[in-house]
């Protein structure tokens, strides 16, 4: 996972019409988003699956943002995206991710 992934996240949101309602900081240790349409309606929590450091042995606790590998819509845990390499299919990923969730959207989370 890399600061690209996530930073194409928020941006694939926000022209989506989404909000994000926690603060934006990718070197705090947290697992979760959690967003809302612009007038509070809907909100919805982004929760990501962290990885390690890249060290051999188990999550030290400090991991930030930046180690996901994969993010889920809670309420939904059958609508996720995997973060892999940064290429052509993780677009076409993000889309149907942020398609899934807008279809949310319409059914009234």
């Amino acid at each position: 996972m890399s600061q690209s992934h996530l930073e194409l996240l928020k941006l694939k949101l926000e022209a989506s019409k989404w909000k994000l309602l926690t603060e934006y900081n990718l070197q705090t240790p947290t697992d979760y988003w959690f967003i809302a349409r612009p007038n509070g309606d809907c909100i919805t929590k982004l929760t990501f699956t962290i990885g390690d450091n890249g060290k051999f042995g188990a999550i030290l606790g400090n991991e930030t943002i930046c180690n996901a590998i994969a993010c889920t819509i809670e309420e939904h845990p059958s609508i996720s995206i995997y973060f892999g390499k940064y290429n052509k299919q993780f677009q076409l990923d993000i889309n149907q991710f942020i398609k899934q969730l807008n279809t949310l959207d319409k059914k009234s989370l």
